[in-house]
């Protein structure tokens, strides 16, 4: 074990004026003095490195760096904090970043490399969140500090007191408000660096509108000597010498976003640069590939974090299937996790397949939902891939983004506009992918994570697909001849027709076939000739709005009257398809794909006008439960049943037949 040894033994106080300066001299002879023996060589300061220094040695107290990557800043930090330690009596320090990965990987990890290879190692103790000199640890400290809580700076008040932050651009303006108050002394400094990520706050002004009042600094890749030109050149192919990452990165300016990006690039950056903690629901993106140039993308986000995403080229259905299922149970096991998972999976051509494929898991508790980007959008989005961004945009303030420069090219690059109708319309993945010659997949599968977000209350509380009292082959044995048929008709605001072919038994209600189709009435008058004769064909004001009439009279051309059912009740009808799904009294036509999907879907949301588009047949359904309802009648209070007392009368003489009536519900049924 080394002896320890008191500063004044490594520095005599004649020195350590000289040295208080000249911060560059203190470098050159008291932290490379042992670290160029270590490394086998000359250690350099940079010139821009050496201007910085020469400027705290001349008296500036508030520094700002501005730089592109690889040009020693961080490094240069470090320095910093030892020179100030060594120079001043009782000295304090902070060391600050936006998170605590910055803070300890990159400023606390130097820390510990440039202390352990200088003069002054034996003169201090190393701890994961403190140095401090070994003779005096409560008066004569450096610390580290996570820049989340502005309480975190709170106290800091001292004649010789230094404030670094690293990535200064990602730390809340609110904590610099709290930071400003403790810098009050004559001996007081603060040096801000870092990317200049983000076109507001703090960081921002310091090098803008509050320049006058601070020493500002500009470090460029291009000049730096720890910069290869390969790292350079990789940048400039990948992103162009326009793009905001190359500006950022390289040059070390402040971004000047596309005006018609969707998701701006600082938000984009400021959310790489954020910690949150992971509480909450589990959700999974997985935007499917299938052979070819693109990758499937999968990735989870825990509440507000999200983790890094996976990549896979050439994926199969089977194997895309298999590394979901994989991460589900790895994401258990890691945070003992049992509450439901759910998985969007981009449902478009292959990915169909995979939505299927997990759709039909039941020992992983997961919900998957299949999700169509090219569905129309809302009120204010023109499709739904538009939509599906715009989640991540109205939460990008809030969340956290893993660093990949991939991802926030990707987010950051899709461009939009403006219809005519005044909606906002993402450009199509095709214009995309011709511009930066790759699909967007890991900005696909993040948004994916965050689709379905909305707090939904499912409509159909029990219904499960697989259960076998619920679904049948219509050609097996659970076959049913005799009933009543009747057939609804809704057409949904996108003018698509939403068909429904049912049968009632006396006691159970069989769904035996289906139609969705943006066909002509001709085309859809002979699906529901084919299925005939029915005992009525409906639908109710509501399916056809202000275009009831005209959809009518085409359909009489092909002798098929549709009839409005003014008893339409949609309350009841879902208290009714409740209760019959509870009691196992629907019985669901296997073939019928996309009334069981819209079924186990459904859910009320912030936006439920928007969603007869993609439940038209749930409303086909409802409509025909409103027209059985007296007959059907569930388990519920005869209070439910239609006021006139020739319902009643009607509705306890069918039910009466095969179930006795006692109090408030039917025993047996």
């Amino acid at each position: 074990m080394a002896r320890t040894k008191k500063l004044i033994e490594v520095i005599p106080p004649d020195m350590m004026e000289f040295y208080l300066t000249d911060a560059s001299a203190f470098v050159e002879d008291i932290i490379f003095n042992v670290s160029a023996k270590c490394h086998g060589g000359e250690l350099e300061i940079s010139p821009d490195q050496r201007k910085v220094l020469d400027s705290i040695s001349t008296g500036e107290k508030k520094i700002s760096i501005r730089s592109g990557r690889s040009c020693g800043k961080s490094v240069l930090m470090t320095w910093i904090v030892l020179w100030f330690l060594c120079t001043r009596p009782r000295p304090k320090v902070v060391a600050t970043a936006p998170t605590f990965k910055q803070v300890n990987d990159v400023l606390w990890t130097n820390m510990a490399r440039w202390l352990r290879e200088s003069l002054v190692t034996e003169c201090f103790t190393f701890t994961k969140r403190r140095v401090y000199l070994t003779e005096d640890p409560e008066e004569w400290y450096a610390t580290a500090v996570t820049a989340t809580k502005p309480e975190a700076f709170q106290g800091y008040h001292d004649p010789h007191f230094l404030l670094v932050c690293d990535e200064a651009s990602g730390i809340k303006d609110e904590i610099w408000d709290t930071v400003q108050g403790s810098l009050s002394e004559d001996d007081n400094l603060s040096v801000l660096t870092g990317n200049p990520t983000q076109t507001s706050g703090f960081f921002f002004d310091s090098h803008n509108k509050n320049r006058g009042t601070w020493k500002t600094f500009h470090f460029s890749s291009l000049n730096s000597p720890f910069t290869t030109a390969e790292f350079i050149e990789d940048y400039r192919v990948r992103y162009g010498e326009r793009h905001a990452l190359y500006k950022i990165h390289i040059l070390g300016e402040f971004p000047s976003g596309s005006p018609d990006s969707f998701i701006p690039i600082e938000h984009v950056l400021g959310a790489t640069q954020r910690e949150v903690r992971a509480v909450g629901d589990i959700q999974i993106g997985v935007d499917v590939a299938h052979y070819g140039d693109d990758f499937t993308a999968i990735v989870y986000r825990h509440g507000k974090k999200v983790y890094p995403v996976a990549t896979y080229a050439q994926t199969s259905i089977p194997d895309t299937v298999g590394l979901v299922k994989k991460l589900v149970k790895d994401i258990r096991r890691e945070k003992k996790y049992d509450d439901i998972i759910r998985v969007c999976v981009d449902a478009g051509g292959v990915g169909a397949g995979v939505a299927d494929e997990l759709s039909l898991d039941r020992e992983n508790n997961i919900e998957c939902i299949p999700v169509n980007f090219g569905a129309s959008g809302n009120d204010t989005k023109e499709y739904y891939c538009t939509v599906l961004y715009g989640n991540v945009r109205d939460a990008i303030h809030d969340i956290q983004l893993p660093d990949d420069e991939q991802l926030v090219a990707e987010l950051s690059n899709r461009r939009y506009k403006v219809t005519p109708k005044g909606k906002e319309r993402l450009e199509p993945k095709s214009e995309y992918k011709k511009e930066f010659g790759a699909s967007p997949d890991k900005a696909d599968a993040v948004v994916l994570a965050f689709a379905d977000t909305v707090n939904r209350s499912k409509i159909v509380k029990s219904f499960d697909h697989l259960d076998s009292q619920v679904v049948f082959d219509i050609y097996g044995k659970g076959y049913i001849a005799n009933g009543d048929r009747f057939c609804s008709i809704f057409q949904s605001k996108d003018r698509v027709f939403h068909i429904l072919y049912c049968k009632w038994t006396g006691s159970k209600l069989v769904v035996m076939d289906e139609m969705e189709s943006e066909e002509t009435v001709i085309t859809v008058s002979r699906d529901i000739l084919k299925h005939g004769p029915h005992n009525k064909i409906s639908g109710n004001d509501r399916m056809f709005g202000e275009h009831r009439e005209d959809v009518s009279s085409q359909f009489r051309k092909y002798n098929i009257s549709i009839y409005e059912n003014y008893r339409y009740d949609e309350v009841g009808a879902i208290e009714t398809l409740n209760m019959i799904v509870k009691a196992h009294k629907l019985v669901i036509n296997s073939k019928c794909a996309k009334m069981i999907q819209q079924l186990r879907q459904w859910s009320y949301d912030k936006n439920r006008a928007n969603l007869e588009i993609e439940f038209g047949l749930c409303y086909s359904l409802l409509n025909i439960i409103s027209e059985l309802k007296d007959k059907i009648v569930p388990m519920q209070k005869l209070d439910h049943f239609n006021s006139y007392s020739k319902d009643r009368e009607n509705a306890i003489k069918i039910i009466g037949k095969r179930y006795k009536y006692n109090k408030n519900s039917w025993e047996g049924w």
